[in-house]
């Protein structure tokens, strides 16, 4: 693992131990850089495994509560490195590298974390000569080995994670450039006609010790200073730093993460091959099966095997190869299915679409416009032949409970007619280029300039422009799609900004690249969160992401095609997102490039509706695809796999809470929630919705049964299509035709549903609510439900319902736990730089947890239990609003289904039922 040479991030990187067919049209190649043609790459790259020159000196040592520092030296260079260890709570560590003495600071990444983790108190356990045991928290252990320096972290008595155990740190310091050296790159030239060689003229053994040695201080400055890629020039006028590192996970066989790239879940060997790549990059038609670099950047790596998991996160927000031998609550309309195409042509085709899925009785919440429908490409502006009543436009898609979205993407045109682009150019709000002037390129828009939003004020500044007073024609209603962030420039090495432009604190592009992206959706969420006065929810999607973009919005997997590879890549893609962290992503319904025939469209609303982030999308020069465009057996397929999104929306919602609170994957790999099965680790064909549902996507043309693994030996399984029990740890064959794709509960679950069919998720916040209780082997079952208003802040105080079911032994229980999930605002978290939802802080200080009561109309309209061999006699209603009630209920004995009818409980309140034989 290595990044960019030039002013690279110090190496910080946090260590989590858990216990617990190519296709037709693709990428140019020839516009991105392989490692080889990657001065820093190739250079770490060659480095030979061995004894590491790298030292920790012992006398250095300094020992504090929970962080111990102390000097490692570069034998070799005599460059001191100061090393920062430090114990965290949750089995964590983080340890950071820096030169002792710089000759100008390094980036630091600021913004990745919510918050600082907690330090907690280590023990020294053992000194010996050559090294140091610290144990901390709960059975986790530090071996600090000094000559040569390496770190192991345990988990009991068994490493886990190694650090430079193949002694491959390698730590570019700051350097004086030499005077005259090296030359500039220039292209290769022919070398000229030498003279003839004559006998004896052979230079002696001491001149070919000193050649051989100048020849190797060549090899080993070539594209410190500067390089070329194709006719772009970058002129490193800082030097080399790049950072390397080795990092190694003992008795593990697979590793996950490091996202975004195109390949497979289980990340592969790269020995022979080209190394993964993050780089926020604008990849036209990417590949698939590739480790290039695509959209954005999540530098968190896991291990797993059948007895552990664990987590690396390599805190560094520049240019990074790999070598392998929490998120806040959502709206719920954000979670619901978004219609977009490039592009909606003007109002009368936007009152058309949304027509048109109410004629045809399909549900939507969210229709999106892209670029075409500016004013020349001047974001937040509206073509006013086109678009002449923006504001009419939106509210009447408002009437039905629907949202819009617009795409502002980071470049403005450079052009005196547009107000932001004035304004930006008076404020000095642009990135500068070498020379210090304002850096100028190509986009969408034309000539292009960017802000510079790794700058807080400039973030601000921009926040303001989202106001209605400066968006004008933008609603309540209207929300924002950044895209081009990466950032996409056209006329750019690689398709994207040039390494040597100036950011804010006088630092290059290659230190920020891989978190620019991110800055830009972050200051457009404040722009949101400000513009409700901090009362509502932001959305905003983004192409590009860092670490930490989980908090700002949801991001997709950018432009891919309408081919069944793209399809059955979606999955590993958004699987990889969500174990580090960013569980709201999607793909692009139906490919982005192309045209995709009727079937494979319709396999990919089945596989979409299954994933957090729905949404359909397409390119301006494919045919126009709406669901009433294909025949009625197609239709009706995509119809009811949005239907089945909707009635679990209830299941969704839950689950981005828990998302919200902790970070847990919304679908995940079957392995995280059976951490033994090593049939699991390295499939990536079927997920789990939560814990309570399995998903076997059908990924491949004419396809009519399915071969789907259910784990876990002693668990139940049940088959949503006609409810049959299947058991666990075994490989099963079922149906799936056209119409349905494998889809199983988890025994000893329980799913809130909404079965009410409606246009828009709006229209349903006071819909009743369905249970269905899937029963365990025991006869047992448990599940939640959170419920809030589905749009604002309130629940930060506490105004919200979190409800906990259980069934055991005949009863049915509902308990309200939600004080057991208030947030902790005894001390709201000091605003960030930025004032990052400052108002939202406010408010959690004026209004204590509890203080904002909840109330919610819906009730518990059905409860369905599956796995009931015989019916009962009667069924008990017991709640404190009402005297013991008999309820009525119907028996399928084929289906082993039991349903009880009409309980009419609020869904906030506490009872129980029983059942009585």
């Amino acid at each position: 693992m290595s990044a960019d040479p030039l002013n690279s991030p110090i190496l910080r990187a946090l260590l989590v131990i858990v216990l617990t067919v190519t296709p037709s049209l693709c990428v140019d190649k020839n516009n991105f850089k392989t490692c080889d043609q990657s001065s820093f790459c190739k250079r770490n790259r060659a480095l030979q495994a061995g004894e590491s020159p790298y030292v920790l000196v012992k006398e250095s040592l300094s020992k504090t509560d929970s962080v111990i520092e102390a000097t490692v030296l570069n034998t070799k260079t005599n460059v001191e490195l100061h090393l920062s260890l430090s114990t965290l709570e949750k089995n964590t560590a983080r340890f950071k590298i820096n030169e002792l003495k710089p000759i100008r600071p390094r980036y630091e990444v600021k913004d990745a974390l919510k918050t600082e983790p907690k330090l907690v108190s280590y023990k020294i356990t053992k000194e010996e000569a050559n090294s140091m045991h610290v144990s901390f928290d709960e059975n986790s252990n530090i071996i600090i080995t000094y000559k040569p320096f390496r770190l192991d972290f345990l988990v009991g008595n068994e490493v886990v994670v190694s650090i430079n155990t193949r002694g491959l740190l390698n730590f570019e310091h700051y350097r004086a450039k030499k005077v005259g050296e090296p030359p500039k790159e220039e292209p290769l030239q022919p070398a000229p006609p030498g003279p003839p060689s004559i006998e004896g003229d052979e230079p002696n053994e001491e001149q070919k010790q000193e050649e051989e040695k100048v020849v190797e201080d060549e090899k080993h400055e070539e594209g410190m200073w500067e390089e070329n890629f194709k006719e772009h020039h970058d002129s490193k006028p800082r030097g080399p730093s790049s950072v390397g590192l080795d990092i190694s996970f003992p008795g593990v066989e697979h590793v996950y993460g490091i996202p975004e790239h195109a390949d497979s879940l289980a990340l592969k060997s790269t020995i022979g091959s080209e190394p993964y790549r993050l780089y926020n990059l604008d990849v036209f038609e990417y590949e698939l099966d590739s480790r290039m670099a695509l959209y954005g950047s999540i530098p968190v790596m896991l291990a797993h095997s059948a007895s552990k998991t664990v987590g690396v996160f390599w805190m560094n927000a520049a240019e990074t190869w790999v070598d392998i031998s929490t998120a806040d609550a959502r709206k719920l309309f954000g979670i619901a299915y978004h219609q977009c195409r490039w592009n909606y042509n003007d109002e009368e085709d936007v009152k058309s679409v949304d027509d048109s899925f109410d004629k045809h009785d399909i549900p939507y919440d969210v229709l999106w416009l892209d670029i075409e429908h500016t004013d020349g490409k001047r974001y937040m502006t509206w073509d006013k032949v086109k678009f002449p009543n923006p504001e009419a436009m939106q509210e009447n898609i408002a009437s039905k409970g629907r949202k819009m979205v617009t795409i502002v993407d980071p470049h403005m045109k450079r052009t005196s007619d547009y107000h932001v682009h004035e304004e930006a150019t008076s404020l000095g709000h642009y990135i500068k280029n070498k020379d210090g002037g304002e850096y100028e390129n190509w986009c969408w828009s034309g000539s292009s300039s960017w802000p510079d939003f790794t700058n807080p004020k400039i973030r601000e500044w921009w926040a303001s422009k989202i106001s209605h007073d400066q968006y004008k024609g933008s609603t309540t209603n209207l929300f924002i799609w950044n895209d081009m962030n990466e950032p996409s420039v056209f006329h750019g090495p690689e398709i994207t900004m040039h390494k040597d432009t100036i950011h804010y604190g006088d630092w290059e592009h290659r230190d920020v690249h891989n978190i620019y992206g991110m800055y830009f959706h972050k200051a457009t969420n404040l722009g949101l969160i400000q513009r409700s006065g901090g009362k509502d929810r932001p959305f905003v999607l983004s192409r590009a992401f860092f670490a930490g973009t989980q908090r700002y919005g949801p991001i997709w997997t950018g432009d891919n095609m309408a081919e069944w590879s793209h399809l059955k890549a979606s999955i590993p893609m958004i699987l990889s997102l969500g174990v580090t962290g960013l569980p709201f992503a999607g793909a692009d319904v139906g490919g982005f490039f192309k045209n995709p025939e009727p079937e494979l469209l319709a396999r990919w609303y089945q596989t979409g509706v299954f994933t957090p982030f729905l949404r359909a999308h397409a390119h301006l020069d494919t045919k126009r695809r709406e669901p009433w465009l294909f025949d009625d057996v197609y239709k009706n397929v995509i119809r009811d796999a949005l239907r089945t999104r909707y009635a679990l929306l209830p299941l969704w919602y839950t689950l981005f809470f828990h998302a919200s609170q902790d970070g847990t994957p919304i679908i995940r790999p079957l392995w995280v929630e059976y951490p033994e099965d090593k049939s699991t680790f390295k499939m990536e064909d079927e997920f789990l919705v939560g814990d309570q549902l399995l998903v076997k996507p059908v990924t491949e043309p004419g396809q009519v049964t399915s071969d789907v693994y259910l784990p876990g030996k002693e668990q139940y399984w049940y088959h949503l299509d006609d409810h049959k029990i299947y058991r666990g740890g075994n490989n099963v064959k079922v149906a799936s035709p056209l119409d349905k794709i494998p889809l199983f509960q988890r025994g000893g679950s329980i799913i809130p549903r909404k079965n009410r069919i409606r246009r828009s998720s709006s229209l349903s916040h006071d819909d009743p609510y369905t249970l269905t209780l899937a029963l365990d082997p025991k006869g047992e079952a448990e599940g939640d439900l959170y419920i809030d208003d589905f749009h604002s802040f309130d629940y930060k105080t506490g105004a919200f319902a979190y409800m906990k079911f259980t069934f055991k032994q005949g009863k049915l229980a509902a308990k309200n736990e939600t004080k057991s999930q208030f947030p902790d605002v005894s001390s709201p978290p000091a605003p960030k730089d930025d004032g990052l939802l400052n108002s939202v802080w406010n408010l959690m200080r004026d209004k204590p947890a509890g203080s904002t009561p909840f109330k919610t109309k819906a009730e518990i309209e059905r409860i369905v239990i599956l796995g009931i061999s015989n019916s009962p006699k009667s069924v008990v209603l017991t709640s404190s609003d009402t005297a013991n009630r008999q309820l009525q209920f119907t028996h399928d004995k084929s289906a082993y289904t039991l349903t009880i009818k009409k309980p009419a409980v609020n869904a906030a309140s506490e009872w129980t039922i029983a059942m009585y034989a």
